[in-house]
């Protein structure tokens, strides 16, 4: 956990610098044509543009993660870098390989922000947040669990848009992370690890 407060931290001070070299200044976003209608629901194609790129990088980095051999490495040193270091693993090899990954996910959702939001240095703070409270919401280290996490975000910040009050919209993601804290404090799809004293 110290380490995910250490990279909040981190990117602070790179956003901060990136404003210094190009301003605060947006960009005008992208526009992928006029939205589609079915029957009177309108659906943006940049959302189905997202929804659709977004599968298929979860469809294919989790059998990268879970069935392959460069995977299997990735996890053990996620789970004890000394003992993948004693089963020969090249520990430095596999962190620049984790941290090249996280760079090209982090790259790819800029991407696919862009289009609903206007492009600049810190468009991903408030994602970057309910992103966090999703993963924890879901089971932190667990794909499946983040997926989920993020579902019901979404739909608990929209149902409390849409029944309760819309201008505490960004609220209702941290009472869901809360309430589910309380009574599993692993996550939906957590596993609890039990460690000897």
């Amino acid at each position: 956990m110290g380490i995910i407060i250490a990279g909040f931290g981190i990117s602070m001070v790179l956003q901060n610098i990136a404003f210094l070299i190009w301003t605060a200044r947006g960009a005008v976003s992208g526009h992928f044509g006029l939205p589609l209608e079915i029957g009177d629901l309108m659906l943006p194609r940049s959302q189905l543009w997202i929804v659709g790129v977004t599968t298929v990088l979860m469809l294919s980095l989790h059998p990268f993660v879970k069935y392959t051999g460069l995977g299997l490495a990735v996890r053990a040193v996620a789970y004890n870098k000394d003992i993948a270091y004693l089963m020969g693993i090249n520990v430095p090899r596999m962190i620049s390989v984790l941290v090249g990954i996280g760079c090209a996910l982090a790259a790819a959702a800029g991407v696919l922000m862009g289009p609903i939001n206007y492009v600049e240095v810190s468009m991903g703070i408030g994602i970057l947040i309910k992103a966090f409270a999703a993963a924890v919401i879901g089971g932190f280290g667990n794909l499946p669990g983040a997926v989920l996490g993020g579902l019901l975000v979404g739909i608990v910040e929209s149902l409390g848009a849409g029944y309760i009050a819309g201008s505490y919209k960004d609220i209702y993601a941290f009472i869901l992370l809360i309430v589910v804290l309380m009574v599993r404090p692993s996550g939906i799809l957590g596993v609890t690890v039990k460690t000897k004293a």
